[in-house]
Order: structure tokens, then sequence, then C-alpha cells
């Protein structure tokens, strides 16, 4: 006997010899599973996986997929594709088919916004590594990851002349706006071809061009005194340097983010 068999009865007489037996049994009726997948719309969902039995079915572009010769019972199934929530159930064949419509809906996603800054300002062409893809910020610093999941996720930020940055951030049923500042590995050597100090030697007048993100100007001595100081607030900055004797002089920018460069200029 089987399930779903008729079970066959006989009689045999074995008498001195071998003998082989063929008995024939007659399998009970069976039915189908149709299994019709749309979205939230109502829409097909082409391609989505039906686990059914131990065994994978990928729907049609109708979104059916029809599993056929089963026998009467009871079946789990589980229903998924990427981007969808997965759907897990159960049927029951009793005698008759069975007709089941799933529908899947998308998982929501956000948008993941990164502005990337630095002492001197926002930074343009950084690449941010994120969910094994990579991203670089425009002229405004700004780089924006569509199509991302809820869920807990680890990123690094990295440009020229820049030291590394990493770090996690949690996206959770909302969009996300992550602000890294990243720390220059040589600031003097990032700004040599922007930063401007004229004319050199100089004789009453400093004028200081690049300075965006410079909070204070501090003119010192050979010997280390301070002999002017000004505070910053704009890109370029014109020194009176009447006052000053001739010599030479350090110049030192002090940045918003604590670092600052010196050079060495003469005044005539």
């Amino acid at each position: 006997s089987k399930y779903n068999y008729d079970a066959f009865d006989d009689l045999f007489q074995l008498v001195d010899e071998d003998i082989n037996l063929y008995p024939v049994i007659t399998r009970g009726a069976t039915y189908y599973a149709a299994f019709e997948i749309t979205d939230e719309n109502e829409l097909p969902i082409e391609n989505a996986t039906i686990v059914f039995n131990g065994t994978d079915y990928f729907s049609d572009a109708e979104g059916v997929v029809v599993i056929n010769d089963l026998d009467p019972m009871t079946y789990q199934y589980s229903a998924f594709k990427e981007g969808y929530v997965q759907e897990d159930g159960e049927i029951e064949i009793i005698d008759n088919n069975v007709d089941i419509s799933i529908v899947l809906p998308l998982i929501p996603t956000y948008t993941v916004t990164f502005t990337i800054t630095s002492s001197q300002g926002l930074v343009e062409g950084a690449n941010i590594a994120f969910a094994d893809n990579n991203y670089t910020t425009n002229s405004e610093g700004i780089a924006v990851i569509t199509g991302v999941y809820s869920g807990d996720y680890s990123y690094s930020v990295t440009k020229d002349n820049y030291h590394e940055r990493t770090g996690q951030l949690t996206v959770e049923n909302t969009d996300k706006a992550e602000t890294v500042s990243l720390t220059p590995v040589s600031v003097e050597g990032l700004l040599d071809n922007k930063l401007k100090l004229y004319p050199n030697p100089f004789t009453n007048q400093l004028t200081i061009d690049g300075i965006k993100n410079v909070e204070r100007i501090v003119i010192s001595n050979t010997i280390g005194q301070k002999v002017h100081e000004v505070k910053n607030s704009s890109d370029s900055h014109e020194i009176n340097t009447s006052h000053l004797q001739k010599g030479i002089h350090l110049v030192t920018l002090h940045y918003n983010d604590g670092s600052r460069i010196t050079r060495k200029l003469i005044k005539q």
C-alpha cells in the first residue's frame, strides 16, 4: 500500500522455487494547485519563487505558477522575490483543485543623503562605499542614495589627500541624512593650489585669498611672539602691516576644525 493508492491484497503459493511478484496498485485522484502572484497594484509579478513541497517553482509573465499531480494532503509554501515581502502559508487539497491568490507588497525603501565636508568646505568627488556600491559626491559635497531598505549599514568615505572616514548608520522606516567631516592628511599640501598670500615680500599691506573656512589669522615673529591677530569670516582678507617690523614673519591660519597651517613671509 501507499498513500493515495488503492491497497492491493492477494495470495500466492511458494513451492520449492523462487517466485517473482508484480502487484499493480492504482493511484487515487490527483489535483493541481495554481498560484497567482501580484503586487499591491494587482500587477502580475514575473519570476517570483514558490517553494512548494521542497521544490522551487517560478511564476510566468502572468504571475502564475501551476503545480500538477498533487495528492490530497496539506502542503506548506513560501512565495518571495527580491524587493518584496515574503509570504508563507499552507494549502489543503482534499478532493478539488486549489487556486491561490498571493499579494506580495513591495518592501519600503528610503533615501540616504551623505554630505561630505572638511575644514575647507564641502568636498566634491569624495567616494562613498555603501551597501556594496560606490557613490561620488557632487559639487555641493552631496551624494544621494535611493532604494535603501531598513537596516544597519557600514560605510567608508575616501578622497585623495584626506584621511579615510568609516562609520555606521541605521535606516529605520524613514529617510536618513548623514554628514561626514574629512580631515586633510596635510592641510598645507591640500591648499597649495587655493591659498594665496601676497605680495611676498610685502610692505604695508598683505592680502590672503582662499581662506573661507579660516577662523583667525595670527602673525608672529621668528621667536614666536604674536605681533598681530585678526578674526576672519570671508574668503579673502587684507591686513594692514604698516606697524610690523621689517624681517621674517610667520603667518598662521587657524581653521574652524582646529587644523592650521603656517606660511613664512618677509616684511621689507
